[in-house]
């Protein structure tokens, strides 16, 4: 439920840009790239708390920042690629 209300919220408001793409091709990639948000999300935060001894909050707070950055920068950049395949067509 969360990933259909995070894709529709981002499709919305902040790559509100058409792009001529397959929505199910697209739905499944935004999930893909939580997935690896997750997972980088849960790497920091271990490697921040228990390999480098920052108190767990503090590791959550920059780990959550690096887990935005990432989600963001890889969506803005998939429809930037996307855009430039529809001018080139």
């Amino acid at each position: 439920m969360g990933l259909t209300v995070n894709y529709l919220l981002s499709k919305e408001y902040v790559f509100s840009e058409e792009v001529e793409i397959n929505y199910i091709l697209e739905f499944i990639t935004c999930g893909l790239i939580g997935i690896l948000g997750i997972g980088i999300d849960t790497f920091v935060l271990w490697i921040f708390t228990s390999k480098l001894g920052i108190y767990y909050m503090l590791s959550k707070i920059i780990s959550t920042g690096i887990t935005f950055i990432w989600n963001f920068s890889v969506r803005k950049l998939l429809y930037v690629y996307l855009e430039k395949g529809d001018e080139d067509m």
